[in-house]
């Protein structure tokens, strides 16, 4: 009995395919999401978020208030108030080293970084404007990087 039960594991566990790794064409999907979700925010919306973005900031900042407390970073919280849910770009993203290996996860970095960049100095203090100042140049930097890999 405990055999079949084993036998019956290992198969199991076969037949649910797991994939850990994002392939380069779903990268290019979310970067191109990115992309319209970035030129798809009207005006009025814009406003909208960069209120909720100044609100969630202050929140953030504020010890007593228990919004944000596992959220470690000013990265961080504005992905997590930015990006939309079902794209699943993360600070580990935004540490991403561009190379030439996987040109749809260099895309998706940089759309990422341009859609958090629209709102990277709505009200924060100084201290984390610099944080957010890194990301700004990582957005050059990528943009650079990719222009070069279409023309190699």
């Amino acid at each position: 009995m405990l055999t079949c039960f084993i036998i019956v594991l290992v198969l199991w566990h076969q037949a649910h395919p797991t994939s850990a790794e994002i392939t380069d064409a779903e990268y290019r999907s979310y970067a191109h999401s990115l992309r319209v979700y970035r030129h798809g925010i009207t005006f009025e919306k814009k406003q909208q978020l960069e209120v909720t973005l100044e609100s969630r900031y202050w929140q953030w900042r504020d010890p007593d208030d228990p919004y944000g407390s596992g959220i470690t970073s000013i990265t961080e919280l504005r992905i997590r108030n930015i990006i939309p849910r079902d794209i699943p770009f993360t600070v580990a993203d935004t540490e991403y080293p561009l190379n030439q290996e996987s040109p749809g996860r260099n895309e998706f970095v940089w759309e990422g970084l341009r859609t958090l960049n629209d709102f990277a100095y709505v009200g924060v203090d100084d201290v984390h404007r610099e944080e957010l100042e890194g990301l700004r140049a990582l957005a050059a930097t990528a943009g650079e990087n990719l222009t070069a890999q279409l023309r190699s």
